[in-house]
């Protein structure tokens, strides 16, 4: 009987030894870099030029991307291109020093098409959808 009496007073210290390794308040997370805060979202702001897009001419379709109002250098940009229920193009976009990402393209039939913007940045993926017209 003593024996079950030691070994659970032992337990019982050993649990209360460890209890004071909690965290205090959340700040345990920020100082060893495994935080838990949310990437901020990115705004992508998607134009043509000439606006709208003519058929049989070329076309600069732009993707603009910030975080809080900075421009996004380093992110890795595709345009994922369609219209109706035709096949989708993928395009990889350059990018520029001012957050600007940019190809030229001709389309050769006027329409609604729709481009979805892939764009991955270390710490997430986006990729709004957006239409944008071709005219005659």
């Amino acid at each position: 009987m003593k024996r079950i009496a030691w070994i659970a007073a032992l337990l019982t210290a050993a649990a209360l030894a460890t209890a004071g390794c909690g965290t205090d308040g959340g700040t345990d997370h920020a100082q060893h870099g495994t935080g838990t805060t949310k990437p901020q979202k990115l705004n992508i702001e998607f134009t043509t030029t000439p606006s709208p897009a003519k058929a049989g001419a070329e076309a600069e379709l732009v993707a603009t991307i910030a975080r809080a109002g900075e421009p996004v250098t380093d992110a890795k940009v595709e345009f994922e291109i369609w219209q109706g229920e035709g096949a989708h193009e993928t395009l990889n976009v350059k990018g520029g020093n001012d957050g600007r990402y940019a190809l030229k393209k001709t389309f050769t039939t006027p329409g609604t098409y729709q481009v979805t913007i892939h764009t991955t940045t270390k710490e997430l993926h986006q990729m709004p959808t957006v239409s944008f017209e071709v005219v005659q």
